[in-house]
């Protein structure tokens, strides 16, 4: 086998390492991208109770020194069965540090909710973070 072959071996050996470990720690993946969201001019608000379940909170994040600011809600993605929004503590941060106030809704997952219940969640979410 010549050096090239050896070498480009090793290289798809490496790629294919790291792939298993990164779909696998997606902990610490997340924990390397929100290192960064504990310093900023915005205010986290987190875990506020929009439903009974455990699972039904928001976190919100507003800018510092703001009065009206645009609104953006971040539903995260996990095919509706795994995800947190904990993991995105990073996306609420880089609204907020834009100039948005950001919503990051929890939602229900599946088996213990089914669709539409995960919709409802987050419809139900952004309705309680209007003010009376």
């Amino acid at each position: 086998m010549t050096s090239w072959h050896v070498s480009r071996f090793t290289a798809i050996a490496i790629i294919l390492a790291v792939s298993v470990m990164l779909v696998n720690c997606s902990r610490v993946v997340f924990a390397v991208l929100n290192a960064p969201t504990y310093a900023g001019s915005y205010e986290r608000h987190a875990d506020i109770q929009y439903g009974t379940d455990a699972r039904q909170t928001l976190d919100l994040y507003v800018p510092v020194g703001s009065a009206y600011r645009p609104v953006v809600m971040f539903w995260y993605g996990g095919m509706w069965t795994k995800g947190s929004k904990d993991w995105y503590r990073f996306v609420g941060a880089a609204l907020a540090s834009s100039g948005y106030v950001a919503i990051l809704p929890g939602y229900r997952l599946y088996p213990q909710a089914r669709f539409p219940q995960f919709i409802e969640d987050g419809a139900r979410g952004e309705v309680g973070t209007r003010a009376p």
